[in-house]
């Protein structure tokens, strides 16, 4: 059974056209149950240790079988940094972006991943090592409107922390709990670095995490800003994700979502149950944005 799972990785990874993967994911491994519960996965631009092989979200089976996951936010991410660009990666958890924009932004540039529960920081800093990333800085905190702390759920369907929430959802069953520092991004920004690019996937603290960089977000050095559309967890912090949109509007910024063209006009889908994209925010009134958006902008 081994066999055929490699088998299914070489062709996988090795698969040259942008569609048809999954069908033959499907046809290579239909039933297929003999899974390891973990593995170092070596991949294009950095390395897991002893990584779950659980299914998404759990786990990261994807990349274990492709060497990629998230196509369209990877090649959006491509298509947006340059070297010597500067990155606050929000919610780094075990550092897909924070490893894929390291290898982006290259020595001259920087990365700061805020990851604040304490063993996926510890995850986190183990692959940013393991993958020779010199240029990132782990800061073990989260994102909020101000310093302080933050009690986090822990839920015993995800063993890995990757949906750990400031919320109960509903349908999680809360194991632990832990408390956490936080930061705010004008106050890191102005300490550290200005960033070119804040992507912020926190589980239900991007609004707040927001408010906490009102200064960045006016000023005519702003980031562009990449956020989680998370109905479910927004609604645990007390918000929908609609104020998030709204709240970066008011400092000039339009929503994209990432799409095979580039960018195009964010539209909230009603035909996908649980829907929560990433959505790329600009602010095309800055030549820097304008032009960076402009080079893959494809409305429809």
């Amino acid at each position: 059974m081994l066999f055929r799972l490699r088998v299914a990785r070489a062709v996988l990874k090795s698969w040259p056209f942008g569609r048809g993967r999954y069908r033959i994911q499907h046809l290579l491994l239909g039933g297929f149950t003999d899974w390891p519960d973990s593995a170092d996965i070596d991949f294009k631009f950095g390395r897991f240790i002893n990584a779950s092989l659980r299914p998404w979200p759990y786990g990261y089976r994807d990349l274990y079988l492709r060497g990629l996951m998230e196509e369209l936010e990877t090649r959006a991410w491509r298509s947006v940094l340059r070297r010597g660009d500067r990155v606050f990666d929000g919610g780094a958890n075990w550092g897909y972006y924070t490893l894929l924009a390291s290898k982006l932004v290259g020595a001259e540039g920087q990365v700061f991943a805020f990851e604040p529960v304490p063993a996926t920081a510890a995850a986190l800093r183990r692959n940013v090592d393991a993958s020779g990333c010199r240029n990132v800085r782990v800061i073990e905190a989260g994102l909020a409107a101000s310093a302080g702390s933050v009690t986090l759920s822990l839920f015993a369907e995800d063993p890995t922390g990757l949906q750990t929430s400031v919320s109960r959802q509903e349908a999680l069953t809360v194991v632990a709990s832990v408390q956490c520092e936080t930061l705010s991004l004008d106050e890191f920004g102005v300490e550290h670095a200005r960033p070119t690019l804040v992507k912020l996937d926190v589980e239900g603290c991007e609004l707040p995490a927001l408010q906490g960089a009102a200064h960045l977000l006016r000023s005519e050095a702003a980031p562009i800003i990449t956020f989680e559309w998370n109905e479910t967890t927004a609604k645990g912090a007390g918000y929908h994700p609609q104020a998030i949109v709204a709240f970066l509007a008011g400092f000039g910024y339009e929503c994209y979502l990432a799409v095979p063209q580039g960018f195009a006009p964010f539209a909230v889908r009603t035909d996908i149950t649980d829907w929560s994209p990433m959505v790329w925010a600009f602010r095309p009134g800055l030549a820097e944005h304008a032009e960076r958006l402009g080079k893959t902008r494809f409305v429809g």
